[in-house]
């Protein structure tokens, strides 16, 4: 699989789930969720900023400056698997407990 479609198809994703991540965690009462929100914005607008300057400002270089865009990305996509396996092993053992409590 070429590199270029795997950008195109996961950096809408990353941007989209990291807002709604980002809402969710300012939202949040918690001084320390508040302060992974600030962490995630900087990456998001990291992100953001080097695509715009990629995007207007390169002619013809091959696209070697999103290059430093990957492992922000990457750092990103980790942050929302992690919150998936979260959420999935509540939803497990929410579900187990019931069975307990009824059994």
């Amino acid at each position: 699989m070429n590199t270029g479609l795997i950008l195109v198809i996961t950096f809408p994703l990353v941007i989209l789930f990291g807002l709604i991540r980002l809402f969710l965690m300012y939202r949040d009462a918690a001084p320390e969720r508040r302060a992974s929100a600030v962490v995630l914005a900087y990456l998001l607008f990291n992100i953001l900023y080097i695509y715009a300057l990629a995007t207007f400002l390169e002619l013809a270089e091959n696209y070697r400056y999103p290059f430093f865009q990957e492992p922000l990305m990457l750092v990103v996509i980790s942050l929302l698997l992690g919150d998936l396996i979260r959420t999935l092993r509540r939803k497990r053992s929410k579900t187990a407990t019931k069975v307990l409590e009824t059994g």
